[in-house]
């Protein structure tokens, strides 16, 4: 009698979890590099404030090579691992903005003179419910 209550409610449990759109929950983004150039890429959540943040954003430092895909979270750490369900706390705006700029730029330019000039291949503003959609997925050309 035990072992068949604990398998119900195992069953039960898996079939409630299984039911659950994950599609819609996320704590970051994938972004698919389909351009022929490194790219370095960071998230930023003050839209529609467009500038380049002050100091060098620690994602930045990550390179995505032609082809290759990356994990980009919204928040770094150690603010990472924010609750699926607050982020329109995150977003207030329900926009993502991602800035795409050349590995090899970041590398070797200092960061105020990227800021100052504003030299990015690509800013994106991503709907949040778009990025739903899309199965929090992007990919850059």
């Amino acid at each position: 009698m035990k072992i068949t209550r604990i398998f119900l409610v195992t069953c039960w449990l898996a079939l409630c979890l299984n039911s659950c759109d994950v599609s819609a929950i996320s704590d970051g983004l994938y972004l698919h590099n389909k351009s022929n150039e490194a790219v370095s890429v960071f998230i930023s959540t003050h839209y529609p404030d467009t500038c380049l943040y002050e100091s060098k954003p620690e994602s930045i430092l990550t390179c995505v090579l032609p082809g290759a895909s990356c994990y980009i979270p919204f928040l770094p750490y150690p603010y990472g691992g924010i609750n699926y369900f607050d982020i329109e706390e995150v977003f207030p705006q329900d926009t993502v903005i991602v800035f795409i700029i050349d590995y090899e730029l970041v590398q070797d330019v200092c960061w105020d003179s990227i800021r100052d000039n504003y030299w990015i291949k690509r800013r994106l503003d991503l709907d949040i419910n778009e990025l739903r959609k899309q199965d929090w997925r992007i990919i850059y050309e």
